[in-house]
């Protein structure tokens, strides 16, 4: 997973820009975009890692602590944005995101220690990896497909300007909420045993 992050990171940040052109970013927008994206991506192992150690809390059955984490790390990232918008730019949500993921990565790490199973991690199982990677090859690319539709979308809704490319991202923040609306819903519905 590590590697993987890193892989993605690296080839994220050389190739980003160019991923940005390929994609009709308007001109105006290109250099804060590949800024931000090279900042998110080369990121990406603390992120990957993040999420890795919430699934294997998660997977011991350990719902709450994953939950405090992303709380803790949704909270701290929109107020250190707030802090590094002004004297950083528009790489200055990137680095908050990042800040608080590793924050969140530490505090799911020492869970983790604090359980043993931190210790048990390190330990390399073959079958188990394949197995893992039977199961996961299929959902990874299936969400690889996915994101990918996601850029050709993008790439037309480019074709109409940066008025239209905000109209868009507003609206999929607005969308966003809602699926949150039906999760918590869901979610309450599963507790009530409906």
């Amino acid at each position: 997973m590590i590697a993987f992050g890193g892989f993605f990171g690296v080839v994220g940040v050389l190739g980003s820009e160019a991923i940005l052109v390929i994609l009709n970013t308007p001109a105006e927008l290109l250099n804060g975009a590949v800024a931000y994206i090279s900042w998110l991506l080369g990121g990406m192992v603390i992120t990957a890692v993040y999420h890795l150690f919430n699934s294997f809390l998660m997977a011991m059955g350990d719902s709450k602590t994953p939950m405090r984490a992303m709380v803790f790390v949704s909270v701290l990232s929109v107020a250190l944005s707030f802090v590094f918008v002004i004297p950083l730019g528009i790489v200055g949500p990137a680095i908050a995101l990042l800040l608080a993921q590793l924050a969140g990565l530490i505090y799911c790490l020492a869970v983790l220690y604090k359980t043993g199973i931190a210790k048990s991690m390190y330990k390399w199982d073959t079958s188990l990896a394949k197995e893992l990677l039977r199961l996961g090859l299929p959902l990874g690319l299936r969400d690889s497909l996915i994101q990918a539709g996601g850029l050709v979308v993008q790439r037309y809704i480019n074709n109409y300007g940066v008025e239209f490319i905000a109209g868009v991202a507003i609206m999929l923040h607005i969308k966003s909420l809602g699926k949150c609306k039906n999760k918590i819903s869901n979610t309450w519905n599963i507790i009530a045993g409906f």
